[in-house]
């Protein structure tokens, strides 16, 4: 595992394919948890990278985050509603499109 970083990828191709396959990277290393003062040990999807050394600097990324005691996924950010797609406006868009012949508790 040395040899790989703490890198690898779980697919059949053999090593020496390796920067021809569009598989995943998985890292694989033990870190220390600030919070707690205890070893770790991550196992997660680093990403699909083309070359190796994109992934490398992803890896990289990973444990810098992991060190510094936050998550392994980076948060997502938070998109704005817009103002347009609302519950209201669907609401009133399909009670405008169905008939009004039917009982309520059916529409």
């Amino acid at each position: 595992m040395s040899r790989q970083s703490g890198m690898k990828k779980r697919c059949h191709h053999p090593v020496n394919r390796w920067s021809e396959c569009s598989c995943a990277w998985y890292a694989d290393f033990t870190y220390l948890d600030p919070r707690t003062q205890l070893r770790r040990r991550c196992r997660d999807v680093v990403g699909q990278f083309v070359k190796r050394d994109e992934a490398e600097i992803a890896l990289d990324e990973l444990k810098t985050r992991l060190r510094k005691g936050l998550s392994a996924k980076a948060e997502p950010v938070a998109l704005p509603p817009q103002s347009d797609d609302t519950v209201a406006s669907y609401a009133t868009k399909w009670l405008a499109f169905i008939p009004l012949t039917k009982k309520a508790s059916t529409v």
